[in-house]
């Protein structure tokens, strides 16, 4: 997904479901492109050719996990900050010292 170990001890868990979602968005968006310029290739040498959503359809895995995605439930400000205090109490306690200045 492209973060280092460092950077994976560093964030929260809300902020690495964000990181997951993004990445498998990318991943998704980067399949479509490939079946869109497979289905393109294909439909440039075929007469009579069938639709993109006949030549690649999404398998059952894809769509359950793209319902899925849609129903998952998000924190709110006030468990993300929560959270944040959580794993991050250097951070915490350096935004308090910096507010007393």
């Amino acid at each position: 997904m492209g973060i280092s170990p460092s950077e994976f001890e560093s964030i929260t868990p809300y902020q690495f479901t964000l990181i997951r979602q993004g990445f498998t968005e990318k991943e998704t968006l980067e399949w479509q492109r490939a079946r869109f310029v497979a289905y393109v290739t294909y439909r440039m040498n075929v007469k009579d050719a069938v639709s993109i959503e006949r030549f690649l359809p999404l398998d059952e895995q894809d769509q359950k996990a793209a319902k899925k995605a849609s129903k998952r439930k998000m924190y709110t400000k006030k468990q993300e900050a929560i959270l944040f205090d959580i794993f991050n109490p250097e951070l915490r306690k350096k935004g308090a010292d910096d507010t007393n200045q």
